[in-house]
């Protein structure tokens, strides 16, 4: 009797044990800093925030909506804002995943960085530098090192369209400052090409109120126009 419960406790420490690694934290946030509200599977949330940390996500397909705050929260589980997302995530095991609502019913799911496997076990990682900076959101973005990297394949490129098809790539999966996207921005030729690729990059940009650093990469100023009249309405 006592090696039969002794199998069952440890059979129960095993399966908690097991679903503590699998579990994964999923952190949302709004790239204006607005503050809202959300709806996770069927948590209710209904505090209005400009960041929500979910802990202990079981891994696979879950079910996200994310509302704008307008002051009323929720009532009877029926949210009332603007609905900024609503759709179907993935969540991977091990993993913090960051979401960034970038606009209407638009998601990035930023970098995911795996943290519970043994080093034995998990898969490699490449190293990312996180900024820290409290004034914005805690995004990922590239460090020195990746930078200086992506800046000679850039660099590398013969064709402008070529370039330009890289550098969308780069923006696809990582963040960056603004002094990052004026220097790439710097090795376009052609004027056109340089506000293609800053109407791209503003999105993926950290710190959007330094933008207007941009605009000394541009020879003309009705490109500043241009893109100066993008910024507004995106925001």
């Amino acid at each position: 009797m006592k090696t039969v419960c002794t199998f069952l406790l440890f059979s129960f420490l095993l399966s908690v044990c097991i679903q503590s690694i699998q579990a994964s934290t999923l952190q949302i946030s709004e790239y204006r800093g607005k503050r809202f509200t959300v709806q996770f599977d069927r948590q209710f949330f209904s505090r209005p925030d400009t960041r929500y940390t979910i802990l202990d996500v079981n891994p696979g397909t879950h079910y996200l909506r994310i509302f704008l705050n307008d002051g009323m929260g929720i009532h009877r589980r029926h949210f009332s804002g603007r609905v900024l997302f609503e759709g179907a995530i993935q969540i991977p095991a091990n993993s913090t995943v960051l979401a960034l609502v970038e606009g209407h019913n638009q998601l990035s799911l930023a970098n995911v960085v795996n943290e519970c496997l043994p080093s034995s076990i998990a898969p490699p990682v490449p190293y990312i530098e996180t900024s820290w900076n409290t004034s914005y959101p805690e995004y990922y973005i590239v460090n020195e090192q990746e930078f200086r990297h992506m800046k000679t394949v850039l660099s590398g490129q013969v064709f402008e369209s070529t370039r330009m098809d890289v550098a969308r790539q780069l923006l696809s999966q990582n963040y960056f400052s603004t002094s990052q996207i004026t220097e790439m921005i710097q090795l376009f030729t052609f004027e056109s090409s340089r506000l293609d690729f800053a109407k791209a990059a503003y999105p993926r940009t950290i710190d959007k109120n330094n933008y207007y650093m941009t605009f000394s990469a541009f020879s003309f100023d009705s490109s500043i126009s241009e893109l100066s009249r993008y910024i507004q309405s995106y925001s």
